[in-house]
């Protein structure tokens, strides 16, 4: 278990012109925090000459919170990520699709059919807050040894660019099929057409395919 703080972290102060020096620098200003639990256990499930089997299982949960950038620091933006304080380190924010409908039946999303919010909003870490990694080995005689692992990771999500950028070069799916799901045509007339938000192609990564 453990409850970690980390002061002191290197943040980039603007001064003001007035002061005749750089645009700005680096201050010890930061502080972070990471808590959770991580646990072991091995298991020897069977345990003789002509066969062994050993079972590992490892699992943890963390949480990641930005405390403070220090006093007058803005949020660091660095695309469609930002450090803010209250939030994870590096979490997206963008424009959200608020909602989105096909109002004249035509099975197609058109920009009139979409309503996006008016102010940047969190949608997703890019850390797992949860993990679990499950291994085998398995012994047969002296000769043989035959192991397997599976791993778990949740909680988090990552940027689809790859879908993102198409959409830029008219090669999506979403823009182009008109047989295209009506969330899928929502976040490309989104993306394409409406501030350029990247709110649909956040998504969550234990669920992507």
């Amino acid at each position: 278990v453990y409850d970690k703080r980390t002061s002191d972290a290197l943040v980039f102060r603007r001064l003001p012109p007035s002061l005749g020096v750089s645009a700005g620098r680096f201050e010890n200003l930061g502080s972070v925090k990471n808590s959770g639990v991580e646990a072991l256990l091995n298991l020897s499930v069977v345990d003789n000459p002509s066969l062994t089997w050993e079972a590992t299982f490892n699992g943890s949960i963390n949480n990641n919170e930005l405390l403070s950038l220090g006093q007058d620091i803005e949020p660091i933006i660095l695309g469609t990520q930002r450090h803010v304080e209250g939030f994870p380190l590096g979490g997206y924010w963008d424009f959200p699709i608020v909602s989105f409908a096909d109002a004249n039946g035509d099975g197609l999303i058109d920009t009139t059919e979409v309503v996006i919010g008016d102010s940047a909003e969190f949608l997703g870490a890019p850390f797992p807050k949860r993990t679990l990694t499950i291994q085998n080995r398995i012994g047969i005689g002296s000769r043989v040894r035959i192991s397997g692992l599976l791993e778990y990771r949740g909680g988090y999500s990552l940027l689809n660019g790859t879908e993102s950028w198409r959409i830029g070069q008219n090669t999506s799916r979403e823009l182009n099929d008109p047989s295209a799901t009506l969330e899928d045509q929502a976040r490309g007339v989104a993306r394409k057409f409406l501030n350029g938000t990247v709110a649909g192609y956040v998504e969550g990564a234990s669920e992507r395919k």
